[in-house]
């Protein structure tokens, strides 16, 4: 039975529907969330854009654009460390994140870690929402936008276009992420 406005019930429905009162909370669209772009995320992606966005509710909203997550963050969140960059970028080609500031490797007391925004949402400096997602508009250009990501780190890592699996003499399809497995002994 679906309840409306002014009929007996209405006011306990508006009240349980809403968020936990002193629960911190973060809105997603349908729209976005029925997006290319975020049909097209990675599994690791999508884990970074949720680290991000708990930070976000650590701080109660007001420091989107100077969020810092490490790579320690976003690993005991369970990213692989080797999975991380890539995710990020994922996240950023895709449009739902900015890294506002490129942090370097830490040593010792000189940390400058990575600061990062929520794009669908405004910034701690009142800059509005820029909902870069909006601007993929197919399924196809959310692919080309992920295979752009590992096409580019597959350059960086010296391998070919074609990724063989080790030991194997499959081929790997572009934009397929091969977990490295060692040779077995054969003595």
């Amino acid at each position: 039975m679906k309840i409306s406005r002014g009929q007996h019930g209405w006011r306990r429905f508006e009240k349980s529907n809403r968020p936990p009162p002193k629960e911190a909370w973060v809105w997603f669209t349908r729209e976005m969330m029925e997006s290319p772009a975020w049909g097209a995320l990675t599994a690791p992606a999508k884990r970074a854009i949720e680290r991000i966005l708990i930070e976000h509710m650590h701080h109660a909203g007001t420091e989107n654009g100077e969020l810092i997550v490490t790579f320690d963050d976003f690993q005991a969140f369970g990213i692989s460390r080797r999975a991380i960059k890539p995710a990020i970028q994922v996240a950023v080609r895709l449009g739902f994140i900015d890294v506002t500031f490129r942090g370097v490797r830490s040593h010792g007391a000189a940390r400058r870690p990575s600061r990062y925004s929520i794009t669908w949402l405004p910034r701690n400096d009142a800059t509005p929402p820029t909902n870069r997602w909006k601007s993929i508009l197919t399924e196809e250009q959310a692919e080309a936008a992920v295979e752009a990501v590992y096409a580019t780190r597959r350059t960086e890592n010296g391998s070919n276009a074609v990724t063989k699996a080790a030991g194997s003499s499959r081929s790997v399809p572009p934009g397929k992420i091969l977990e490295v497995v060692p040779k077995r002994s054969l003595g």
